[in-house]
């Protein structure tokens, strides 16, 4: 039999930030190195994720508008909850 292979800790880390607006493998690469951890890059100001290679104003203010945006509902949701 095979196994199944598991993603390591830094695989999901990448998938994690890659779900960000306007990122990137590249990009994904560049904010974890930057900031260290994903919650340090989610904790990250606009002008503080301006600091990375190849984040300009627009894409800095995408992400920080998607982290702080409350959640309300997803199109998938079939109105039982």
């Amino acid at each position: 039999r095979s196994k199944k292979k598991t993603r390591s800790d830094n695989q999901d880390q990448e998938l994690l930030v890659a779900g960000l607006p306007a990122v990137n493998t590249v990009m994904t690469r560049r904010l974890l190195k930057h900031f260290g951890s994903p919650l340090a890059l989610f904790n990250a100001t606009e002008t503080e994720l301006r600091n990375v290679e190849g984040v300009g104003p627009l894409k800095a203010k995408r992400i920080r508008r998607i982290l702080e945006k409350t959640y309300e509902r997803s199109i998938l949701d079939d109105g039982d909850d």
